[in-house]
């Protein structure tokens, strides 16, 4: 299952997966079976909500959490895997199982409840990712 929260994190992926749309609420839901993407909404409660929702109804060996976060120096577009993810001003950090082939940049990722435009120097920062762990 691939999580995303809006249809333009997911766009690339519907398209080359050539994923049908099968279920419109509570959450767009694309499954052919073999892979799913969820489509969440924004921020944290909706994240957390749309996961609870779909590993309820669909049997998921893998998640991703796929999407957007803002940095304060990399250029747009830089792909990035978090190797942290925290929640700004919470105690929880997560881990996430290491992809030791994927041959990317990784940094810290920190979630808030609203949209930051004060980055931290060396995170990356979204409003979903901590819901998501």
């Amino acid at each position: 299952v691939v999580v995303c929260a809006m249809a333009s994190e997911a766009q690339a992926l519907l398209e080359h997966w050539r994923l049908p749309r099968t279920r419109g609420a509570p959450f767009r839901l694309y499954d052919d079976g073999h892979r799913c993407v969820v489509l969440t909404g924004i921020g944290g409660v909706a994240s957390a909500a749309a996961v609870g929702f779909t590993a309820a109804q669909v049997p998921v060996a893998r998640w991703f959490n796929f999407g957007l976060a803002g940095h304060a120096s990399l250029p747009l577009g830089t792909t990035l895997l978090a190797d942290s993810i925290a929640h700004q001003g919470r105690d929880d950090t997560w881990y996430p199982a290491p992809l030791p082939t994927l041959r990317c940049a990784r940094a810290p990722l920190l979630s808030h409840d609203e949209v930051v435009r004060d980055y931290p120097r060396e995170a990356c920062c979204d409003m979903e990712a901590s819901a998501f762990m």
